[in-house]
């Protein structure tokens, strides 16, 4: 399984659209990344006074009407994460991009990944707010199942990425150390 941003024999030089990407959560910026006009990011990644779209896009009853938000401990940011903290994921990895205008968390609260409110972690319950990860699934030859791996995975192509984010792809197969995508699966460098 690639990441959204892994090069392939089919496609080595992969292009991202950052603005549709920015409508699950977190937007990627990958070394090739198709960088689009400022104006057209705002608005698909901010839905103004309808609310934010809060972490990995789900719309929450978290919102704005006018310059307030309505939601118990949130606070109007003009300079809000892209990946806000949550009972899942309270220290996300994330790139430094700034939403404008957002509603998020007070300092010191999470976002309750089913209700969506606001919360103290002590308050996030492993019964009623269960991680939606894949249990491990099966990896070919010479790769290793990851809850968290890189979007940057060294390739045939790209052996050594150097510029990557810090972006987090959930459940996936990647290469071993010492091995890189290549066009049937990982494979030393030295047999690209």
């Amino acid at each position: 399984m690639l990441s959204p941003c892994d090069s392939t024999c089919d496609e080595p030089d992969p292009k991202v659209l950052i603005a549709l990407l920015a409508l699950i959560g977190c937007s990627v910026y990958a070394q090739n990344a198709q960088i689009l006009p400022a104006g057209n990011q705002g608005t698909q990644g901010n839905m103004g006074n309808q609310g934010n779209m809060g972490n990995q896009g789900n719309m929450g009853n978290q919102g704005m009407i006018g310059n307030r938000c309505f939601g118990r401990n949130e606070e109007r940011k003009q300079c809000g994460t892209a990946c806000e903290p949550s009972c899942n994921n309270r220290n996300p990895i994330c790139t430094k991009q700034c939403v404008n205008n957002v509603c998020q968390c007070r300092s010191g609260y999470v976002r309750h990944s089913i209700t969506r409110q606001c919360v103290q972690p002590s308050q996030c319950n492993n019964n009623n707010n269960t991680s939606t990860s894949q249990s491990p699934q099966r990896c070919r030859a010479n790769e290793t199942f990851r809850t968290c791996g890189t979007a940057c995975e060294p390739t045939c192509q790209n052996p050594n990425p150097q510029a990557c984010t810090m972006q987090c792809i959930p459940n996936v197969c990647q290469c071993n150390q010492g091995f890189v995508r290549g066009p049937s699966g990982c494979i030393r460098r030295q047999n690209c």
